[in-house]
């Protein structure tokens, strides 16, 4: 039976994170309702998760430039991608489903499929510098540097995830806090929180990709709550 994770977890939650943590995290202002029909609640964790993860790199600073010039923001391009990708995919979890471990360990998602489905113009037109009448087409570092960084986050996904989605890393890692805590809401946030800081710790060191930072009510599906199942 499905078990709704309150807002006073979440509280707690937010609670033991370090403030170091918090203000290290961007703003993200993401919606936890889309007008998406997720197959199954598994699917609704997993979107948002990767979501997320998605929305972390791209607002990092060093992108700004490129969202400046674009006119547009870490946001929109985070979900235009990631609905994109989802309505691209098939249901099962197999490498059909670009939102699948087993997709990004194969790589279908490199910088030709990013650049598409998160509309990233790595290819802009200048003028030629002689022929003024003449555009040519040459890459956009800034684009590419983009496309780069989420080609990094896919590719280390699927190095690092032993099972078929982010979604369930996730769950089980709720799982596992819910059963220690058995339903004290302040060990839970304590424990899910070291849990997550654990499932991070061991990056490579230059890998700024992956990064599992909940965000105050962002923690949820698409009717406001969590809901996990035990087997």
């Amino acid at each position: 039976m499905a078990e709704p994770i309150s807002s006073d977890a979440i509280a707690s939650l937010l609670k033991e994170l370090s403030k170091s943590t918090l203000d290290d995290a961007p703003p993200t202002y993401l919606p936890t309702i889309l007008p998406l029909a997720l197959p199954t609640p598994e699917h609704t964790l997993n979107f948002f998760t990767t979501l997320h993860l998605i929305h972390h790199t791209l607002a990092q600073p060093i992108h700004a430039a490129y969202f400046h010039e674009i006119n547009s923001t870490p946001r929109d391009t985070a979900l235009r991608g990631s609905v994109s990708l989802f309505l691209a995919s098939e249901e099962k979890w197999t490498s059909a489903n670009l939102l699948s471990a087993a997709a990004w360990k194969k790589d279908k998602l490199d910088e030709r499929a990013i650049a598409e489905h998160f509309e990233i113009q790595v290819i802009r037109e200048k003028e030629h510098e002689t022929m003024k009448a003449i555009r040519v087409g040459e890459r956009w570092d800034k684009a590419v540097g983009v496309a780069a960084a989420l080609h990094r986050l896919f590719q280390e996904l699927g190095e690092r995830l032993d099972g078929k989605s982010v979604g369930e890393a996730v769950k089980a890692l709720v799982e596992e806090s819910q059963e220690v805590a058995n339903g004290d809401v302040a060990v839970f946030a304590r424990v899910f929180t070291e849990q997550v800081s654990a499932s991070i710790s061991h990056r490579p060191a230059d890998s700024q990709a992956v990064k599992l930072v909940p965000a105050q009510g962002q923690i949820s599906s698409a009717d406001g709550t969590l809901h996990t199942s035990r087997s």
